[in-house]
């Protein structure tokens, strides 16, 4: 008689829970200044894991004006956490289903 094992289970990754969703900001208090007085930049990849979005998305903003401000160094984009920050705020709704002016962003 044959012996059938089922499958091993593969873990599908569907983004931060709704425990963490308040907390996925907390890595961007580890970016602080360093001792040349420059705030350290993240990769839009860096970015996107942050906020919880696809870079994809994070180019479309940037091709309608939209998202936070970035420098761009060559061929890269850069963000610094003090931006993305007063990015952020600017998004976040005045009251809960009262969304923020989209002229603001």
């Amino acid at each position: 008689m044959a012996v059938h094992t089922a499958p091993a289970a593969r873990a599908v990754r569907r983004g931060p829970s709704a425990a963490d969703r308040g907390a996925h900001l907390g890595c961007m208090s580890n970016l602080t200044a360093p001792e040349n007085g420059l705030e350290p930049l993240m990769s839009i990849a860096t970015l996107s894991e942050i906020i919880g979005v696809p870079i994809k998305t994070i180019k479309d903003w940037r091709l309608h004006g939209e998202g936070p401000a970035a420098y761009k160094i060559g061929n890269h984009l850069r963000y610094a956490p003090s931006d993305v920050r007063v990015w952020l705020q600017r998004c976040r709704e005045f009251a809960p289903g009262v969304l923020a002016d989209p002229k603001d962003r």
